[in-house]
């Protein structure tokens, strides 16, 4: 397993973080338990989970906690192999304190967080929205306190508008503030706007990208190609979680998966190599329910896309918008809400 650098931070991890958003619902403890073992073993030591995740039993607005309760279960005695990464930020209950990136919702959670990941610190912390109502030098105060504190290693954003991403990185330039060593956002081969402005971004400030949906919740896969989702998948259980094709995309996974046939890999395997291809992508994260997908994914990481198939892949795919998740948590009367950054 080769390892990559997070920021400037000295930590190196896994081209492969596990993702948790389903420990809990539908993988109970003793299933999470192998698999993190499992990915231990096979050099995984990066680990993704957030405040809010509960699994399929996941609405907008309920409390949370049962990922990172059960990936501190599962970690055990293990936790020194381990670099954690949780994010707090989206709504953690239906009240106007219950969300955003406020001192007093901040600290509340952490401390919550330690609690159930069984921890006296995260290795990561990312905000997992941008909050409009918090000045970017209130938060980056409350995330210097935690890292004085020993609380928190290192610090990123989720799902920042690319300005805001700029904005934190020069504020701490001048001002000796900690530095975003992580962003990470939704990046995979139909869904790159990313490439438009973020990961110039990232590479200037010496950021490194761990993206999320490398597969398009699946969709790269190939398997929801019919009409039908296959049963046990998340598209059969959770359809509103898997994105609908858009025009000519049909067309795009049919050559992806020729290009991968023709590489002797699957066309999952080929849509994670390449954003591992792309410039500071230092990991991408990925859930598993077996360890054969784990496994799967771990051949990825070998997989070296020729230059004939990425000039292929640039024309069928060109880069797109948005620029990333460009949606901002608001407080309304009827509760929090995402809006376009543009409207908050």
């Amino acid at each position: 397993m080769n390892y990559n650098a997070i920021g400037t931070t000295g930590m190196r991890v896994s081209p492969i973080t596990m993702g948790t958003m389903i420990f809990g619902n539908p993988l109970d403890q003793s299933q999470c338990d192998r698999l993190v073992s499992a990915a231990l073993e096979r050099g995984i030591n990066f680990f993704d989970t957030a405040d809010v995740y509960e699994g399929y039993s996941r609405t907008w607005g309920s409390p949370g906690g049962v990922s990172e309760q059960v990936l501190g279960k599962a970690l055990g005695g293990q936790r020194h192999r381990a670099v954690i990464c949780t994010k707090f930020g989206n709504p953690a209950g239906a009240g106007p304190l219950d969300a955003g990136l406020s001192r007093r919702h901040l600290d509340k959670q952490l401390e919550a967080s330690l609690r159930r990941l069984g921890t006296d610190y995260v290795d990561l912390f990312l905000a997992h929205r941008w909050d409009p109502a918090v000045a970017v030098e209130e938060f980056l105060g409350t995330c210097e306190r935690w890292i004085r504190d020993g609380k928190v290693r290192a610090v990123g954003a989720s799902n920042w508008p690319v300005w805001r991403i700029a904005q934190a990185c020069e504020m701490a330039r001048s001002s000796g503030a900690p530095k975003l060593q992580v962003v990470s956002p939704k990046y995979n081969l139909l869904y790159r706007g990313v490439d438009l402005e973020q990961n110039a971004c990232a590479a200037h400030y010496g950021v490194s990208i761990v993206s999320y949906q490398p597969l398009e919740a699946g969709v790269l896969s190939g398997k929801y190609a019919g009409e039908k989702a296959p049963e046990g998948s998340r598209g059969s259980e959770k359809p509103g979680w898997v994105p609908k094709l858009k025009p000519g995309d049909a067309e795009r996974l049919e050559a992806l998966a020729r290009m991968a046939s023709e590489s002797g890999a699957s066309s999952a395997g080929y849509a994670i190599a390449w954003v591992l291809s792309r410039p500071s992508v230092a990991s991408v994260i990925l859930g598993w329910r077996s360890e054969a997908q784990m496994e799967s994914a771990i051949a990825a990481t070998e997989l070296r896309i020729p230059a004939a198939h990425l000039a292929e892949l640039e024309t069928l795919v060109p880069p797109q918008g948005p620029f990333g998740d460009e949606r901002v948590l608001v407080w309304t009367s009827g509760g929090w809400a995402l809006r376009p950054a543009e409207l908050s």
